[in-house]
């Protein structure tokens, strides 16, 4: 390469000339490659105005992207909300129907055995009655 060449020779003859430790010290002020490729000031510069502007978009972005999430979540949080309240009014319908059924049941069969109960405490009595008139 061009420039490869051209810095040796240039070591070289600053060796011959200064030194070998001037020469190291002088070819380690000259940037490694040409002139052109040295970025300066004014480049350092653009590049923080559209590093920063780049930035400030992404920003932007990104806030119009959390704002837009934080409806779809407050929206799903909402129908959620309907859904669980729906699903409650309906176990409580559902309990509620299942109670009296229960307590239908339940005042049915007590009816049933109290009748029985009576039957069978009555014809002990007049069996009772009955064997004591016997008597």
């Amino acid at each position: 390469m061009k420039t490869d060449r051209a810095r040796t020779e240039l070591h070289e003859r600053l060796d011959e000339t200064l030194g070998h430790d001037a020469a190291d010290t002088l070819m380690g002020y000259l940037p490694p490659v040409g002139w052109a490729d040295v970025a300066t000031k004014q480049d350092l510069e653009a590049l923080r105005v559209a590093t920063k502007k780049d930035l400030e978009l992404l920003g932007a972005d990104l806030r119009a992207d959390i704002t837009a999430l934080r409806g779809d979540i407050y929206t799903e949080i909402t129908t959620l909300r309907g859904d669980i309240y729906a699903e409650i009014a309906k176990l409580r319908g559902e309990m509620n129907t299942g109670f009296e059924a229960l307590e239908k049941k339940f005042h049915t069969e007590l009816q049933s055995t109290l009748r029985l109960h009576l039957i069978t405490t009555v014809t002990l009595v007049l069996a009772l009655v009955g064997a004591t008139r016997l008597i």
